[in-house]
């Protein structure tokens, strides 16, 4: 009966393993899709400057701006914003199952 329970008692402990991994695996996947989308939406300009365009800095085609309350900043596309939403809700219950684990704390953070 001992032997039975114990058993039991491993199976779970190994579907619960799995299913931590897989919640794992969603988030960086998640995380990763969002990263993509970033860079593949970002606005390309093959020769930004910053006088016309009003960034404080050209880094690549990016364009970097300090001071986040101008009035003139760019919208951000809705998709990247959803993308981001998934990978923080994905990073968010990958958190939860364990806190100390560095590699979804620091995406949040």
């Amino acid at each position: 009966m001992l032997i039975l329970v114990l058993l039991a008692a491993k199976g779970s402990a190994a579907a619960q393993f799995q299913d931590t991994a897989k919640l794992y695996r969603v988030a960086r996947s998640a995380e990763a899709e969002y990263e993509r989308a970033a860079r593949r939406l970002a606005p390309l300009d093959p020769r930004p400057t910053r006088t016309a365009t009003g960034c404080d800095e050209v880094v690549g085609r990016f364009c970097v701006y300090y001071d986040s309350r101008r009035d003139t900043l760019p919208t951000e596309p809705t998709q990247v914003g959803d993308y981001r939403n998934r990978a923080i809700r994905a990073l968010r219950a990958a958190y939860a199952v364990n806190r100390s684990r560095t590699a979804t704390l620091f995406p949040l953070i």
